[in-house]
């Protein structure tokens, strides 16, 4: 994962606890308190995994409740940082289509010994249009799911719009990936 996840995460943990509180988690995490996570930079899947599950148990909410959490969290630092992708679409439909370019564009900041780890993240995401319905195959072993769905959500939130929100296929629960499905009414 790009240092960016890490990043924002650190900011919704600003939210729920105190600065000790959040050194501590670094800590146990296996990271300096004074870490700066880097945009340009990934961070080994296991870091990130460690990092997160210690501050869900720690803060003692739940996984889904931690990755709506960041979710919002992204989405307000998104909207500051890149407001022009907002601009960009009329609604959350076009946002969503966009978002695996989006996704997988970070992959092109990468530092040059990074540089292999490129196609592990253009590979997490694969979207198909299809009428009123927009498929997401979604494979990460960080299983963020409810991270994507809660992402969605505050897309919907942001252009007014609705849609179903529906997982069929969720690596939690043994699957080879995560099959996510959004449907616009007609």
């Amino acid at each position: 994962m790009i240092g960016l996840i890490h990043s924002i995460f650190l900011g919704f943990l600003d939210t729920q606890c105190d600065q000790q509180t959040k050194e501590g988690i670094l800590k146990k995490a296996g990271f300096d308190v004074d870490t700066e996570f880097r945009l340009d930079t990934v961070y080994s899947d296991e870091q990130w995994q460690r990092l997160f599950s210690i501050a869900v148990e720690t803060l003692g909410v739940s996984v889904e409740a931690a990755e709506q959490g960041l979710a919002k969290k992204f989405y307000e630092d998104a909207l500051e940082r890149w407001s022009m992708w907002f601009e960009m679409s009329n609604s959350a439909r076009e946002f969503l289509e966009r978002q695996p370019k989006i996704h997988n564009g970070f992959a092109s900041g990468l530092k040059e010994q990074d540089r292999d780890k490129k196609q592990s993240i253009n590979d997490k995401f694969k979207l198909t249009p299809d009428g009123n319905k927009l498929s997401i195959d979604y494979k990460s072993p960080n299983h963020h799911c409810e991270l994507y769905k809660a992402l969605a959500q505050c897309l919907m939130d942001h252009y007014g719009d609705q849609a179903e929100i529906t997982e069929t296929c969720c690596m939690k629960k043994g699957d080879d990936h995560c099959h996510i499905e959004l449907l616009w009414p007609q």
